[in-house]
């Protein structure tokens, strides 16, 4: 009899094999969300389920659904699924891969409207040296988290 892999296990598996949506939404998912303090997790073990992303510290789970979730056995178990995710207060999110695979920036950035209020990073740098009558001074912090797209 096959044994089923730990659900860490094949969470780790699913990562190393994204679907082109999930690899599109992922990269868009960083583009946006980089000046923020969040943290992506791909194929992520929530309880019995594994999310295709989930955004901390947003609790928004997005899911990436290819054609296998619009067959009526797919739809209930999504139900339940999102059904978990609310009792836990985990926002669930989905996207159809025609969404993603049109236009994966707008789907990551409508996510990001639905997250906030979010803080940005602590972005600094160091300023090591400066030209002679520079207005800055050498060995200075400057915080240019403000000059980070949004």
């Amino acid at each position: 009899m096959e044994q089923r892999k730990p659900l860490q296990q094949f969470a780790n598996d699913l990562r190393l094999s994204m679907t082109p949506s999930e690899v599109k939404m992922h990269n868009a998912l960083i583009t946006v969300f980089a000046p923020y303090n969040v943290t992506i997790h791909p194929q992520e073990p929530i309880g019995p389920y594994i999310a295709d992303f989930y955004l901390s510290p947003c609790n928004i789970v997005i899911e990436v659904d290819g054609s296998i979730h619009n067959s009526p056995k797919a739809k209930i178990r999504d139900r339940k699924r999102n059904t978990y995710m609310q009792h836990r207060h985990i926002k669930v999110m989905r996207f159809q891969n025609q969404q993603v695979n049109r236009n994966a920036l707008a789907c990551a950035k409508y996510i990001l409207g639905q997250s906030q209020p979010l803080t940005l990073k602590k972005t600094t740098i160091k300023i090591t040296y400066c030209p002679p009558g520079s207005a800055i001074k050498p060995n200075r912090r400057i915080n240019i988290g403000r000059f980070l797209p949004t």
